[in-house]
C-alpha cells in the first residue's frame, strides 16, 4: 500500500514539472486555463474592493453623520430588492435559453443608478 501513494506522489510530481501551471505547492497538476481563471478571478476582486472602500468614503463624506445609518438601510433594501428580483424572474424564466433576460434586467438596473445624479 505505502508504495501505491509513493507511486502516485512521483506522478504529480512528474506532470507539475513537464507542464508547469503553477508552482507545485500552489495548484499541482491544474489546467492552465482554471489557473488562469481564478487568477483572474482573485485580481478582480481587487477593483471591486477598491471600489467599495471608495464609495463608502463618499457616502462618509457626503451623507450627514445624523442620517448616515438611514442612507445605508435604504441602500441596503434597495439592494436586497434587486436580489429578490434575480431570485423570482429564476423561477419565472427557469431555462438557460432565457437567462439572457436576467442578464438584460442586471444591465438596465447599472444603468438606471445613473437616473439621480446630475
Amino acid at each position: 500500500m505505502p508504495q501505491k501513494h509513493e507511486d502516485e506522489d512521483e506522478r504529480i510530481q512528474n506532470s507539475t514539472m513537464t507542464n508547469p501551471v503553477a508552482p507545485g505547492w500552489v495548484m499541482s497538476g491544474v489546467p492552465t486555463g482554471i489557473a488562469l481563471f481564478a487568477a483572474c478571478i482573485c485580481l478582480s476582486r481587487i477593483g471591486l474592493y477598491g471600489f467599495d472602500l471608495g464609495l463608502l468614503e463618499l457616502e462618509q463624506l457626503i451623507v450627514d453623520e445624523r442620517f448616515r445609518s438611514a442612507a445605508g438601510s435604504v441602500e441596503n433594501a434597495l439592494c436586497a430588492l434587486a436580489e429578490l428580483g434575480v431570485y423570482a424572474m429564476s423561477i419565472v424564466l427557469p431555462h438557460p435559453s432565457q437567462f439572457i433576460f436576467q442578464v438584460r434586467k442586471c444591465a438596465w438596473t447599472r444603468t438606471s443608478g445613473r437616473v439621480g445624479r446630475r
